[in-house]
């Protein structure tokens, strides 16, 4: 495994610096940044960035709620109903 890794990043380094001069940029990138396709691409970019920030913000948030719900006490009556049942065991078992 570590052989296929170490021979992966060799023929890459390789051909990185081999096809340097062959690889250009699309005509959105290299075009005018003025133009309508720029703008589209931008927006389309920062679309998918909200869209990221916002899972992320979700399950963020979903995490603390299990946090704060994990660590809030017994509500009184269930506990009481808990406690019924613990004595109901016991004298079950005399």
């Amino acid at each position: 495994m570590n052989a296929n890794l170490t021979r992966g990043f060799i023929i890459g380094g390789v051909a990185a610096t081999v096809l340097h001069g062959t690889a250009s940029a699309c005509t959105v990138c290299m075009g005018d940044p003025n133009s309508a396709a720029a703008g589209a691409t931008n927006s389309a970019i920062f679309l998918m960035l909200g869209i990221i920030g916002t899972m992320l913000t979700a399950s963020g948030g979903f995490g603390f709620y299990l946090y704060k719900r994990a660590h809030t006490p017994i509500p009184p009556h269930i506990e009481l109903v808990e406690e019924m049942g613990e004595e109901n065991d016991e004298q079950s078992h005399a």
